[in-house]
Order: C-alpha cells, then sequence, then structure tokens
C-alpha cells in the first residue's frame, strides 16, 4: 500500500505541515503512476490540447478537473478515441519526474553542437527522449564520449586549424606563427593562392589523428604517448606553392624617407582600412620624414600605381601614351626611383622620353585605389598608433608629446600675443621651421571671445581655419558701420516679407543673407598688414553689390515660391488626396521642399540661387498640367523618372572614400535633373543649354568611371 508506505517513511506526521505532506505524497504517488502509464503522457501545445507520444494529439476530457489546459504536463489512466482522441483520468505531472522515472527508456539526442575555447572540447546540448517527447534538456555536456567523430572534426577545425584554445600547446604555437608567416606573405604579394585552404589544413591534421582525440585533454595523452613532430606545420604544408624568392624580394621589410628607414607591414583585404602598404613612422620622428620617397609605395606596387595614374589621364594626354602596357614597362624599365614625388618624375620622364607635356592638374591621383597608397601610421615610444592617415599632411601634424617641449616654447614666446587689432596686423608666413630641423608649425590668428590673439597651431587646418574666422571678426570691426548697414539692407521689403512664410519669414532669411554675405567676403586667408588694408579698400562697394544683387534674387524666390506653394495648395484642396492626381502632387510638393531646405541660403552659391526661381516656376506649370491632363503628364513623368532614380542611385552610391571629383559630378547631375525636368514640363522656359536624355546618359556614364 503505496500510503501506508508513505506514512511509516515519515518520521513524525504531526511535524510535518500538512499541505507540505500533501505536496510529497501527491510527487511520490503520482512517481508510482509514471511507472504504469508512461505511454500516456503528454505535453501542453495549446489551452486543453497535448502532444502525446507518437505524435499524437489529444485533448482533456471536458469532464476532467485539467480541463482549462493550465497543467504543463499530464499524464492520464486512459485514451479514448471518439471523434477525437481525449485523456481520461488525468493529472498533472513534473516533466522532471518523467525522465527520473523512465530511466533507460529515454533516448538521448544531441543538438546544437559547438566549440567551446575555455572547455577545450565540443559541447552539445542533450535531449532526453520519450515516445518522441522531449522530457529532459541538459545544456552544454561533453559531445565526444558519443559522438567522437563530429566531435573530433570541432576539435581539429577550430583548435588545431584556427588555434582557438585557452592554453596552446608548443606544437600550437609553432603551427599558428607558420601559419601567419604565411598569410603576411599573401598579404605582402597581394595573392590568395599561396595559403593551403583551412579544409586542406583539417585533412593534414585529421589524417594524423586516431578518432579517439576530440578534445585539448585527449590530445595532451596522446602527445604523452607519441609526441608531436608528426603535428607540426613547415611552410610546405602551409603553401601550396612557395613564391619565387625574387618577387618577394619586391615587398621589402623597410623603406628609406630621407635619412630614416622605416618598417613596413602589408594587409591584402580590401575591406580592411589597413589594405594596402603601412609604414610605422615614430611619432617623435614624423618632421625628418620626407614624404615624396612614401609616394613610390615598394617596388612589387608601383607597376599597378603607374598604369593606374596613366589609366586616370585624360584622354587627350592618355591617347599618345598607348599602348599603356608598353609605357608602363619603359617607365619602370628606365625612370630610376627618385626623392621626389612620384608624379613630378613621370611628368618629366614622359615629356623627355615621350614628347608629352601633361601638367600637374591632368593627374588625378586621388582617383587612386586606396592600397595604392601608403598609409601612414605615428607610432609613440612603446609601439602604440597614435594617428594613422594617407594623406601625407599628417607629418605635419605635432603636439607637444610629437616635438622638443622647449623648442615649441621658444616658438610660441617668439611668436604668440595678445591681443592683436588690424591697426598692428603682424606678417605671418605661412609655416614656421623649428629649430634643428624637427618639422614645422602653423602661425595664426584666433577669436578668444571679442579680442584676436596670435597663436602656434601645430596642425595647418585648424590654423587655417581659425585665422580666417580671426580674420572675419577684425574685418566686421574695422567695417562695423557697413556691416550694420548692409544687414539693415537685406532686410525685405513688407510686399515680400510677408510672402515669406514658407520659407522660415522674413527676418530668418534676412539673418541668412546676412551670414552668406559676412562668409563670402569675410572670411578670408589676409597674413599681413598690407594686404588686409589693400582689401578692405574696395570691400565696402563689393558688400553693396552682392547684397542688392543677393536681395534682387531671393525677392525673385520668395515670390515665385510663395505663389507656387498657394497654388498647389489651392488644386489640392479641390483633389481626393488619394486619388492619382493628388498623390502625384504630394510628390511634386516633397520634391519642391527637397530643392529648397532650410538652409538652401549657405547650401547653395549665387549662381544656383539665380536658377531657384526658374525651377519654382516650372514646379507650379507642372502642378497645374497635371491637373489639367493627368494621362499626358504621366507621359512625360515616365520620360523624367529614369533620370531621377539614376541620380538617386549615384547620390546612395556616394560613401566617405568618394573623390570629391565625383561628388562634384553627382552634384552637377543633380542640376542637369531639374534642367531636364524643365525642358519636359515646362518647354516655355527655356534652358541655359542644350539638355536631352542623350547628355544626361552620357554624363552618368562618366560618373560611373569615377572613383
Amino acid at each position: 500500500d503505496i500510503a501506508a508506505e508513505y506514512r511509516l517513511a515519515q518520521p513524525s506526521a504531526r511535524r510535518v505541515d500538512r499541505h507540505k505532506e500533501q505536496d510529497r505524497f501527491y510527487e511520490v504517488f503520482h512517481k508510482a503512476l509514471l511507472c504504469g502509464y508512461l505511454a500516456n503522457i503528454a505535453e501542453k501545445k495549446e489551452k486543453n490540447l497535448y502532444l502525446a507520444g507518437k505524435s499524437r494529439e489529444v485533448t482533456i476530457f471536458p469532464g476532467s478537473t485539467l480541463s482549462g489546459g493550465e497543467a504543463d504536463w499530464l499524464v492520464s489512466a486512459e485514451l479514448v478515441e471518439t471523434t477525437r482522441l481525449y485523456a481520461r483520468t488525468a493529472a498533472a505531472v513534473k516533466r522532471e519526474w518523467i525522465k527520473e522515472t523512465a530511466g533507460n527508456l529515454c533516448r538521448q539526442v544531441y543538438i546544437n553542437p559547438c566549440w567551446s575555447r575555455e572547455r577545450g572540447e565540443a559541447l552539445a546540448d542533450r535531449q532526453s527522449i520519450l515516445f518522441g517527447l522531449c522530457v529532459d534538456v541538459e545544456a552544454g555536456v561533453p559531445y565526444g564520449p558519443d559522438n567522437p567523430q563530429e566531435s573530433g572534426d570541432l576539435f581539429v577545425r577550430h583548435a588545431l586549424v584556427r588555434g582557438d584554445v585557452g592554453r596552446p600547446l608548443s606544437f600550437m604555437r609553432h603551427n599558428q606563427t607558420v601559419i601567419e608567416s604565411a598569410a603576411q606573405m599573401e598579404d605582402r604579394l597581394r595573392r590568395k593562392d599561396f595559403l593551403a585552404t583551412e579544409d586542406e589544413l583539417f585533412r593534414f591534421f585529421r589524417e594524423k589523428l586516431p578518432g579517439s582525440v576530440y578534445s585539448l585533454a585527449g590530445l595532451k595523452k596522446h602527445v604523452r604517448q607519441q609526441g608531436d613532430v608528426d603535428l607540426r606545420l613547415t611552410l610546405n604544408d602551409v603553401f601550396r606553392a612557395q613564391p619565387a624568392r625574387e618577387e618577394v624580394s619586391r615587398f621589402p621589410d623597410v623603406i628609406a624617407a630621407g635619412a630614416v628607414r622605416l618598417p613596413l607591414t602589408y594587409r591584402f583585404d580590401p575591406d580592411d582600412a589597413a589594405d594596402g602598404v603601412t609604414v610605422n613612422i615614430p611619432a617623435r620622428s614624423a618632421p625628418d620624414v620626407a614624404a615624396e620617397p612614401l609616394d613610390w609605395l615598394v617596388p612589387g606596387l608601383l607597376p599597378e600605381k603607374v598604369t593606374a595614374l596613366l589609366k586616370g589621364l585624360p584622354k587627350v594626354y592618355r591617347k599618345q601614351l598607348v599602348p599603356l602596357n608598353r609605357t608602363v614597362a619603359v617607365i619602370l624599365n628606365e625612370m630610376p626611383r627618385q626623392e621626389r614625388s612620384l608624379i613630378m618624375a613621370l611628368s618629366d620622364f614622359i615629356l623627355h622620353r615621350f614628347g608629352v607635356d601633361i601638367p600637374g592638374s591632368a593627374w588625378q591621383p586621388q582617383r587612386l585605389p586606396e592600397y595604392l597608397t601608403m598609409r601612414l601610421a605615428l607610432v609613440d615610444e612603446d609601439g602604440q598608433v597614435v594617428s594613422v592617415s594617407r594623406d601625407n599632411s599628417i607629418l605635419q601634424h605635432l603636439s607637444t608629446s610629437d616635438t622638443q617641449a622647449d623648442d615649441l616654447a621658444d616658438v610660441r614666446s617668439a611668436w604668440e600675443k595678445s591681443p592683436v587689432d588690424h591697426r598692428d596686423f603682424p606678417y605671418l608666413p605661412d609655416r614656421i621651421p623649428l629649430p634643428g630641423n624637427r618639422g614645422v608649425v602653423y602661425p595664426g590668428l584666433e577669436k578668444s571671445g571679442s579680442l584676436v590673439r596670435l597663436r602656434i597651431f601645430t596642425n595647418r587646418k585648424d590654423a587655417l581655419a581659425a585665422h580666417c574666422a580671426a580674420v572675419r571678426q577684425l574685418l566686421e570691426k574695422r567695417l562695423s558701420r557697413e556691416v550694420s548697414f548692409i544687414k539693415q539692407d537685406v532686410t525685405l521689403s513688407p510686399a515680400i516679407a510677408g510672402q515669406a512664410v514658407y520659407l522660415g519669414g522674413a527676418q530668418a532669411l534676412s539673418a541668412a543673407m546676412a551670414e552668406k554675405i559676412m562668409v563670402a567676403c569675410f572670411n578670408r586667408d589676409i597674413r599681413s598688414r598690407g594686404d588686409f588694408e589693400e582689401y578692405v579698400t574696395g570691400l565696402p562697394a563689393v558688400l553693396y553689390q552682392m547684397a542688392h544683387e543677393l536681395k534682387t534674387i531671393m525677392a525673385k524666390i520668395v515670390k515665385e515660391y510663395f505663389q507656387t506653394r498657394q497654388d498647389m495648395a489651392d488644386l489640392m484642396s479641390s483633389l481626393n488626396p488619394r486619388g492619382d492626381v493628388g498623390r502625384e502632387l504630394h510628390l511634386q510638393l516633397n520634391e519642391l521642399t527637397g530643392l529648397l531646405p532650410e538652409n538652401f541660403l549657405t547650401l547653395y552659391d549665387q549662381s544656383r540661387l539665380e536658377q531657384l526661381p526658374r525651377y519654382i516656376r516650372a514646379a507650379r506649370l507642372r502642378a497645374r498640367r497635371a491637373v489639367d491632363n493627368f494621362p499626358a503628364h504621366g507621359r512625360k513623368a515616365a520620360q523624367v523618372k529614369w533620370a531621377v532614380d539614376e541620380l538617386n542611385r549615384l547620390a546612395e552610391s556616394l560613401t566617405a572614400e568618394t573623390s570629391r571629383e565625383k561628388r562634384q559630378a553627382v552634384e552637377d547631375f543633380f542640376w542637369l535633373v531639374e534642367e531636364y525636368k524643365l525642358s519636359v514640363f515646362a518647354q516655355e522656359i527655356k534652358t541655359p543649354f542644350p539638355v536631352s536624355a542623350k547628355r544626361l546618359k552620357e554624363k552618368a556614364r562618366e560618373i560611373e568611371r569615377m572613383i
């Protein structure tokens, strides 16, 4: 009698909480029931619906106290099939009771095998399956004892081929050194056909290890018994074919730049910022490094760079050098490596050897692939990289830690002063050499509140930006009356001001016009008092002329934009916004607002601003004609759609690495598309130059060829 046995097992029923006693009795009793009804267990699938063994779906009998589907697992005394399979005389049980009761009746299944670096072996999740139901899951158990073959494969691939272990054995460290050395050779030669693949290295180790080795512990035991000599890789094992010694010599370990020799590292990965050749330069020695020799890269990459530069020449010069492969061969054989820039050497050599005079502006070094430009890495005394760039100007970027503090302090003491006024505007050279030829620094003016001071910069770009802003402050102070007049002069007339509502209001437009004039006329790189006074003399007339022209242009823009927005609002109010014409007008409105963003005054130069009234007027005509004759408008829209799509595609292709030339070409293409829209939708508004689909397609193809 189970109940009697249960009571006898208790030291004293009075000492046991009644609820705990009932729970304990329930567990013991139902474990006993499970012994006889294991085939009738079921797991909850959804309310009142359970999945029993052998993939059978069962429903709790409506009269059962378990009806409602609260129990996750149940066992029933009988399964009765009528219109469906019912579980009768059912009770809730716990999942862990089933495995404990079923014991060896459960079948073990492993899923999700993976490599564990910490454990040094393959792990998997082990499921206990009873009659097709998963009654238990153990996560992260050793996979090898039950699956030595698959576990051994994971061990070999991760531990031996990839070296993914916490504490590698001596032969593993040796093998990783050999593999890294071979990989560096591929990086150096920019080829991926020397090194054996992971699969080939996998087969090498798998053939040498018995199937019983599937963990780091097992390998250590194998090494103690057999030794590890046969598991050591050689370059012959790692290389499919050894590169020729002469080819390797064209990718040296160091490069000479002036009086210093600098170490080189190589990387072959177009998706990596370090792709190509990196020269490591001590930050303190950067001013001593001659940039020109770095322009020549290494002998192994020079043919590619020369070829790319020649291909980047305008056709008028390039066609005089065809066939290019023969020209490149002559250059490489006859032109010696020099201490000046590669482009200057090429220009002179080609002029004297081929009689072709190529101006410096014709070369396009910025269009080269990044790996054909030396990557400069400035490192500190500990060898840590502090700055990286492919721009040689990094060599002139100094900070206090990059040069002797005394040298920099002496220069600052001799030059820096505050305040500086337009009456004592100093002569400022573009750069000042530091003592001992330790580089250069850059003098410039800098705003300091309402004052201006002279200071020394270690970065030319920072110096120029600060200097131009400070010159503007001096000019505004010198011409304060003219500045005040200009701000008043660009105030829109009351009639026009009332129409500026769609462009942020008259006050905001007047402020933007004044700022545009100040930036255009006052942000100047003036470096002497004589130049300052000479510039000031003719500046008032320029200011008034520019203010008059800009105010005239803005009046036209505001008037046209207000009228167009009013017309479009009237048209849209009379249409179903969800209809075809309504949706088309919404699209046109989005295009129009995109043409005049909030910052359009600073975004566009004056020549572009002058064209805006034409485009705005064309948008108004286009909207009216879309309402008057939508089918005809649709045919015209189809003519323009490809150009807009092409523009969007080109704009989306721009990245941080895109050349300045391509960005400018895409901007020009934007305005070409605007002119093309005008020629299609409003032909009575003449374009300043011929524009057609053919011209746009040619321009698009030209942009495609840029990088």
